[in-house]
């Protein structure tokens, strides 16, 4: 209750609770004036009455609480919100987090694919390695696929490294006689792979995964491609580690590199 007091005083902390553990005889004798009669023994419930009223009056008076104690109490169980001013700064730390971050993750990333392509490109020139094993000789910047038995597919020289790739099914369909002569048409995007990442840099821009490409090219020396009309067949000497010629006898192998094979290019992004 607001203002109650103990003997003039407010009331700053609850006292220890008034003792209830009494015996009715010590009880009426300190009564005094409630119970002075000792006949009134008899009238046990009238006793006890008093005594209740006796108890919850001390009670009352030395175990009461100061209003202060509960103003404080509601303070401090009372939550406290976010301010605008505290939102904004929370904010901006967070976007100068983000700032310092993401860049460290985009560079993070750009290394992860730089790697991915020098492992494409370190898987291709182990399959080159296992073609000379196979053939005794380099594969040809463009090479002939024979359809069966019946008739022959021109294929670039990746298209012969495929068996050795894990690239055996993609190989295997460029078999497929609706392929015409190696055309890109519907019929040989339907055939072949339109997308396949172990030929293709992970960083290039402008991947269009429509259409079979690749980001590695090969080493056919200098000279006048054979597709193009100014070729002339006094060029069919190779010069490059895959020989720019269909179907002819002209191959290389390893001892035709003057300076060495470590010192040649044969594959660059």
């Amino acid at each position: 209750m607001a203002g109650s007091s103990v003997h003039g005083k407010t009331c700053a902390r609850k006292t220890d609770p008034f003792g209830t553990s009494f015996s009715l005889h010590d009880s009426i004798d300190k009564l005094g004036p409630y119970c002075d009669n000792r006949e009134l023994v008899n009238y046990g419930g009238i006793c006890c009455f008093w005594f209740s009223v006796f108890c919850t009056w001390q009670t009352s008076e030395k175990g009461c609480r100061s209003q202060p104690e509960r103003t404080e109490m509601k303070i401090r169980s009372r939550r406290r919100a976010f301010t605008l001013v505290e939102l904004l700064v929370v904010i901006s730390i967070i976007g100068m987090l983000m700032a310092l971050l993401l860049p460290a993750v985009q560079q993070a990333r750009e290394a992860a694919r730089r790697l991915q392509c020098m492992n494409n490109m370190d898987n291709i020139a182990t399959s080159v390695q296992i073609y000379v094993t196979s053939k005794g000789h380099y594969p040809g910047l463009l090479d002939k696929v024979a359809r069966d038995g019946t008739a022959s597919q021109p294929a670039t020289w990746l298209m012969m490294l495929f068996p050795s790739l894990e690239q055996g099914d993609v190989f295997d369909r460029w078999n497929d006689p609706l392929i015409n002569d190696g055309a890109m048409s519907a019929n040989t995007h339907a055939a072949i792979s339109p997308y396949i990442p172990i030929v293709t840099c992970p960083s290039a821009l402008n991947n269009d995964h429509s259409v079979p490409s690749t980001n590695y090219v090969a080493n056919a020396g200098i000279g006048i491609p054979s597709s193009d009309p100014g070729y002339v067949s006094s060029q069919k000497a190779a010069n490059g580690v895959f020989a720019d010629r269909v179907n002819t006898s002209t191959r290389v192998t390893s001892g035709d590199f003057r300076n060495g094979s470590s010192n040649t290019l044969m594959v660059s992004e």
